[in-house]
């Protein structure tokens, strides 16, 4: 298998806060991992690899865009949304989480719906689990717009919701809904 090998990297970014910025100039990925992160000089591939001249830019992790509303389709209510997902890799957003999905004929708010946001949320999650817009995006869909009537028992029905809709928001009176 070829290894990717970005060369000529001005500055390396960590993405962790206490490390900071990391010496060296080159990144090889195999496998969509990282395996090697140093210096050029000691950097083992072949010119068979995809070589990527860097030309002194800098290379840091993904952003994470943590609000953001999709829809299902290539349709949203403002924008088109494949067209919006993909672009954000453009500029450096490599996942995005989002707070509730919207598509045409969906209604806005779902006020005491408790079984619509439920639908939604599950909907939205097999969708994005299994779609990587632009090929590389990663989405967290499904999130779960807490609602008035829902109840311990619509939690355990379906466990892959990783995101939940803060308390204090307009969709639920109740702030015992969030506690199951």
């Amino acid at each position: 298998m070829k290894k990717k090998v970005i060369r000529n990297i001005g500055t390396i970014v960590s993405g962790d806060f206490d490390r900071g910025i990391i010496s060296g100039d080159t990144i090889m990925i195999e496998g969509g991992k990282i395996v090697y992160l140093s210096s050029e000089k000691e950097a083992q591939y072949t010119p068979d690899d995809l070589i990527i001249d860097a030309n002194q830019c800098v290379a840091c992790p993904g952003l994470i865009d943590p609000h953001v509303h999709i829809g299902y389709d290539d349709y949203a209510l403002m924008q088109r949304m494949v067209g919006f997902m993909e672009e954000t890799l453009l500029t450096g957003t490599t996942t995005l989480i989002s707070e509730g999905e919207q598509s045409p004929g969906l209604p806005r708010f779902y006020e005491n719906d408790s079984q619509g946001v439920k639908a939604q949320a599950i909907l939205a999650k097999k969708v994005y689990d299994n779609y990587r817009p632009g090929g590389y995006l990663k989405v967290h869909g499904g999130a779960l717009v807490l609602s008035d009537g829902l109840t311990r028992q619509d939690f355990a029905d379906y466990r892959g919701w990783e995101y939940c809709r803060f308390p204090g928001t307009r969709y639920s009176s109740d702030p015992t809904v969030y506690h199951y």
